[in-house]
């Protein structure tokens, strides 16, 4: 059977507020050193960058997700095929 947490093969992650404090906590909490912290990235020009702590070890990009992003994907998959092509319903 499948465990808690994952459905048809897919793990489902709990949602994490996007907010450096909050994830600060979370990576300490699970065994990050207090050294390790996450800060808002403004911008790539060279004088923000510049802002931020160093070292760095990753950087963690944020896109909204959910069925906007999968009815985007499949519509532009299907501007490609054909002018004539429609999305299909999807229920919200």
């Amino acid at each position: 059977g499948m465990s808690s947490g994952e459905t048809s093969g897919r793990q489902n992650w709990p949602a994490i507020e996007s907010n450096p404090e909050v994830l600060t906590n979370f990576i300490q909490a699970i065994g990050a050193p207090p050294t390790v912290a996450f800060h808002d990235v403004f911008g790539l020009d060279e004088e923000l960058l510049a802002m931020i702590p160093q070292p760095v070890h990753a950087i963690i990009l944020l896109h909204p997700g959910g069925n906007d992003v999968v009815r985007t994907r499949e519509e532009s998959k299907l501007s490609t095929l054909s002018p004539t092509a429609r999305p299909p319903k999807t229920s919200n």
